[in-house]
Formats: structure tokens, sequence, C-alpha cells
């Protein structure tokens, strides 16, 4: 097996820490994670052989700092033309988790202020600290006691987000989005007014592409697994219908229609 090296293994810890304090990863890609721990590390002051305990609460960097850090001690080849991506994309999440502190020492500056700077939390700062060390557990545990993390706000939104449907009278939920709403609209308005004597065998969700599934219809539909990613000749007995926002496919919803078409 090979050995992990400096980097990769700071790379881990930083994304473990930042798990750990309540940042959410779902939706990130693999890119994303990196990036979003570079900057971390970047503000923090840390480089590949450093220990966490020399982590800095009074390091405060510009975008371009941030971005100078990354390229000469953390492998990257970022542009400094892309400093905006620091605060749109790689700072984001740990800034609106209260870690990572936006106009450090100047909390008056606006957003597009090109001196303003951004610092690790003095609590956040103390936690990393204690990373690795038998004291971990117990100052995690005090940093998280009471507060409402940001991955706990956002899952809370959702789930008052989510779109109400009832299939064959069972209520189940979309998440958010155009996609689900287009969706939930094919549901309650098209399938009432033009599906007569219509059931629906299969909906996916962009959460869940099997939320909604009668498996035995399928089968005596003749339907193979829906992970193929191939639909059957169904004659004129199913109305496969997809519905597209805009962009790439997201999902299909199939309405059987028990007879011939018109009849």
């Amino acid at each position: 097996m090979a050995r992990r090296s400096r980097l990769t293994i700071l790379l881990d810890e930083s994304l473990a820490i930042l798990e750990a304090v309540g940042i959410p990863f779902e939706g990130l890609t693999a890119r994303r994670r990196v990036k979003m721990a570079k900057a971390f590390l970047s503000v923090a002051g840390m480089k590949p052989g450093m220990a966490w305990m020399q982590a800095r609460a009074d390091n405060r960097l510009r975008s371009r700092d941030i971005i100078r850090w990354m390229n000469e001690h953390l492998e990257e080849n970022v542009s400094s033309g892309s400093y905006d991506d620091i605060r749109r994309k790689d700072l984001l999440l740990p800034v609106e988790a209260g870690v990572v502190l936006k106009s450090a020492g100047n909390e008056g500056a606006a957003t597009n202020d090109g001196t303003r700077t951004y610092a690790l939390s003095q609590e956040m700062a103390e936690l990393l600290h204690a990373y690795g060390t038998p004291e971990w557990s117990a100052k995690i545990a005090d940093f998280l006691a009471g507060r409402d993390t940001l991955a706990e706000q956002l899952k809370r939104t959702r789930l008052q987000q989510r779109l109400p449907v009832t299939i064959g009278g069972q209520k189940l939920y979309f998440g958010p989005g155009e996609h689900n709403e287009l969706q939930k609209a094919i549901i309650d308005d098209f399938l009432p007014r033009f599906g007569h004597s219509a059931d629906v065998i299969y909906v996916g969700d962009t959460e869940d592409k099997l939320l909604f599934l009668q498996e035995e219809k399928l089968r005596q539909l003749g339907f193979f697994e829906l992970s193929h990613d191939k639909l059957p000749d169904f004659g004129n007995s199913v109305w496969p219908t997809s519905a597209v926002c805009s962009g790439p496919l997201l999902g299909t919803l199939m309405l059987r229609v028990f007879g011939p078409a018109g009849a």
C-alpha cells in the first residue's frame, strides 16, 4: 500500500475537522472539498509537516494571500485572478458556519473590498490546537454544546422546503427545486386532467431515485432494472414522462394507462 503524503494526511485531517464542527459536505464534489480544505488550511497558516497546535487565529489573509499560500505550500496552481472563488466557493461554508471570520479586524468592510481579510475564529483556533490529542473529544463536545451547526440549519431548511405529493393514497415528499416542482405539477395537475384511469408506477426524486416504485407492476410490464437507463417497448399502455426544467435530464416519471391510449 502506497504511503500517504504529508499533504494528503493534512487534507484528510482538515476535512475530518470541518465535518466534525458541522460543515455539510452533501453535494460537494471531491474537488470542491479539497479546495475548501486548502483554503481553510491557508487561513489557519498550516502546511504539511506542521502540527495542529501551530494553527493561528491571528493569521489574517486576503483572498489573493490565500491563493498564494495554496500555490506555494499546498500544491495548488490557482490563478491569482480566481480570488473571487475564495469568497463565493472555497470559504463559503466555513464562513457561514462561523469557524472562519470574514472582514477580520474590519467588520464594516464591503464584500468587494480588496483589503478584507479572513481569519480563524478564536474558538476554532483553540479547537484545532486539541486535534490529535487526548483532549479532542472533550473539546469538540464543548464546541458543539448548544450550537446549531450549519449542517443542522441546512437540513432543517430542506425539510421546511419539501414538496408534499400524494400517490395512490401514500403521502411522499420531494426535495426542493424546480425539477421536483415540475414533477409535483405532473402528478397533481397533469395526471388528473389528461391521464384518465392512469396510475403512477415509478417516480424518482432528485434526492432519492427510487422514491416511489411499484415493482410488481413493473415486472408485469416486462420492465428490467431501472439502473439500466433504458426503456422497453411498452406499446400504448405506458406514457414515459420526463420532467425537464433545463440542462440534463434529472429524473423520469412514468404513467401507466390501463387500456389503449385514447380508449
